[in-house]
């Protein structure tokens, strides 16, 4: 999986080192989690995400590449509280790569991928009511509002998409 200026691999045992920098940034999780306090977090992070990825071939965590930097990760993946609904997509990126265009091409590559080699044929999204440019991505590539959720103790925007 590639784009038109992203590289992408499969999350893989030591990149902990790459994530500790952008989980443990309050900007960066501000809208989603509270920040990583230590590597041995994150690296609980990439062994959880690593065995979830061996059950479920083909979901998971893809990190991001610009011209051999590090700039965030996308994935595809259940959403936690109800394996029910349609598979999740989501992203990370570092803030020296915000407004760029970089979550959107993110987004559209698993879009892409979740369609044409996954073979799904529905796709999900949360994101906070306030996090005005994920959800201005998740518009871009498609997605509909569906309804306010309830995720982790927060009220959540869900949406929707057919592939």
């Amino acid at each position: 999986m590639n784009s038109a200026r992203l590289t992408y691999r499969k999350l893989q045992k030591g990149d902990e080192c790459l994530l500790f920098p952008l989980h443990s940034d309050p900007a960066v999780m501000i809208k989603i989690k509270s920040p990583d306090k230590s590597i041995e977090q994150t690296s609980k992070r990439v062994q959880q995400v690593l065995n979830y990825m061996q059950k479920n071939q083909g979901l998971g965590h893809f990190l991001a590449f610009y011209q051999g930097s590090f700039i965030g990760w996308g994935a595809l993946g259940h959403i936690e509280e109800n394996l029910k609904n349609p598979i999740e997509i989501g992203y990370r990126l570092h803030k020296n790569f915000w407004g760029q265009g970089f979550a959107t091409e993110v987004a559209t590559s698993l879009r892409n991928y979740a369609k044409n080699d996954l073979g799904l044929n529905k796709l999900s999204a949360i994101a906070a009511e306030d996090n005005i440019a994920s959800i201005k991505v998740l518009k871009k590539i498609g997605m509909q509002w569906q309804q306010v959720r309830k995720y982790h103790g927060l009220y959540l925007e869900y949406f929707e998409m057919d592939l």
